[in-house]
């Protein structure tokens, strides 16, 4: 399991429609410092397609 967590206060539309939305490889690629360590951009969106 991958959890993501925004850093924001509550909640609301950042939080919520980011849980609903996908992250594009471009987006994943450019947050190379926070990635999982190991985990390839489609390890990454298979395991959060649940």
């Amino acid at each position: 399991m991958i959890v993501c967590q925004a850093k924001v206060f509550g909640g609301g539309p950042y939080v919520n429609n980011a849980i609903h939305l996908p992250i594009l490889e471009s987006v994943y690629e450019s947050w190379q410092e926070y990635q999982p360590t190991g985990v390839s951009y489609a390890e990454f969106l298979d395991a959060s397609d649940g």
